[in-house]
C-alpha cells in the first residue's frame, strides 16, 4: 500500500481516534441494516482514498466486490431460507433470494470493516497504543506497538531486498522455478534479517533496564477542545443511532422475506447523523485546507 498523504485527524488527542473508530465499527460490523453498511462502506472508502489515493481505493473495492461474491456465495449453497425460490438445485434444495441478498449483504459489511482496519492502522500507532493501554495491560500493549512497527518494516525491508535482487540479475527471463527458488532465498534472507533486528531489539530493552521497575512512559498529547467537539458529537450521533435500533427503526431482517427499517424523521436524523459520523475526518482535513489557504 501507497504512502499517506493527507491525515489531520490523526493529530487528534488517542482517545478521539479510539472512540470514532470504536463506534464506526460496531455499527458496521454489528448491524442488520443494508443502508448504514452502505454509508460506512462509502466513508470507508473516502478515508482510504484522502490515505493512500485512488489506486489503493480501486484495489481494495476490487477485493470487497470479491469478497461480497464468495460470501454470497457460499451462503446460497448452505443457506436455503427464504420464499421467494428461484430454482432448486439438482439435490432438492432451493436457491432462495433472501439467502443471495443477506449472503451479499454480509459479504460488504465483512468488507467495510476490512477497509476501516486499514484505516486505523494508518492513524493509530504504535505510541497511541501505549497511550491508553500501557498502564491498564503494559505487556500486551508492549507486544502490540511492537507488531504495528514490525510489519510495514518487514513488508519495506521485503521490497527493497526484492528490487536489489531485480538489478543485480538485469532483465534476463525466469522460469516458474527460478520465480519460486528466489522467492523462497529471499523469503529466508527476510527471516534472517527479522531475527537479528529481534535479538538487537531485545538487548537494547535489556541494557535500557526494561522489566527491573515501574515503567514510565512520555507522551505529548493534550485533550483539546476540538476534542470535546468531536466526542460529543459523537456521543449524540451513537445514542440517536442506538435509540433507532432499541425502537426497532433501524432494524432490517432477511427470514423468512426482507423487510424492516422505517423512514420516519427519527430514522432519517440516525442515517444522517451516522454519515456525518463516518466522513468526519474528511470534514476535518477540509477544514484544515480551508484553514491554510486562509493564512496564504
Amino acid at each position: 500500500m501507497g504512502p499517506k498523504t493527507y491525515n489531520s485527524f490523526e493529530k487528534y488527542h488517542p482517545i478521539t481516534n479510539l472512540i470514532y473508530f470504536s463506534a464506526v465499527l460496531i455499527f458496521t460490523m454489528f448491524t442488520s441494516n443494508p443502508y448504514m453498511v452502505g454509508i460506512s462502506l462509502a466513508g470507508a472508502l473516502l478515508y482510504l482514498y484522502l490515505l493512500y489515493g485512488m489506486k489503493t481505493v480501486f484495489k481494495m473495492s476490487g477485493g470487497v466486490f470479491f469478497v461480497a461474491l464468495f460470501v454470497a456465495v457460499i451462503n446460497l449453497l448452505f443457506n436455503h431460507r427464504g420464499v421467494t425460490i428461484l430454482f432448486y438445485l439438482e439435490n432438492g434444495n432451493p436457491i432462495t433470494l433472501e439467502a443471495a441478498i443477506y449472503g451479499m449483504f454480509q459479504g460488504i459489511r465483512l468488507g467495510a470493516a476490512v477497509l476501516w482496519c486499514f484505516c486505523i492502522n494508518a492513524v493509530f500507532t504504535g505510541d497511541k497504543y501505549m497511550y491508553i493501554f500501557g498502564k491498564i495491560i503494559p505487556h500486551s500493549s508492549l507486544v502490540i506497538s511492537m507488531a504495528l512497527g514490525f510489519v510495514p518494516r518487514f513488508m519495506d525491508n521485503l521490497r527493497r531486498m526484492n528490487e536489489a535482487q531485480k538489478a543485480l540479475k538485469g532483465i534476463a527471463k525466469e522460469t516458474l522455478t527460478d520465480k519460486l527458488k528466489n522467492k523462497i532465498h529471499l523469503f529466508g534472507m527476510m527471516i534472517t534479517l527479522s531475527m537479528e533486528s529481534a535479538v538487537i531489539t531485545s538487548d537494547s530493552m535489556k541494557q535500557r533496564g526494561y522489566g527491573t521497575g515501574k515503567r514510565t512512559a512520555f507522551a505529548l498529547y493534550s485533550f483539546e477542545k476540538k476534542d470535546i467537539y468531536a466526542v460529543l458529537f459523537m456521543v449524540l450521533a451513537t445514542a440517536v443511532n442506538i435509540y433507532g435500533y432499541v425502537t426497532d427503526r433501524l432494524n432490517f431482517y432477511y427470514y423468512p422475506m426482507i423487510f424492516g427499517g422505517t423512514t420516519d424523521i427519527p430514522s432519517l436524523l440516525a442515517y444522517i447523523l451516522f454519515g456525518i459520523t463516518v466522513v468526519m475526518p474528511m470534514l476535518i482535513e477540509l477544514k484544515e485546507k480551508l484553514k491554510t489557504y486562509e493564512n496564504i
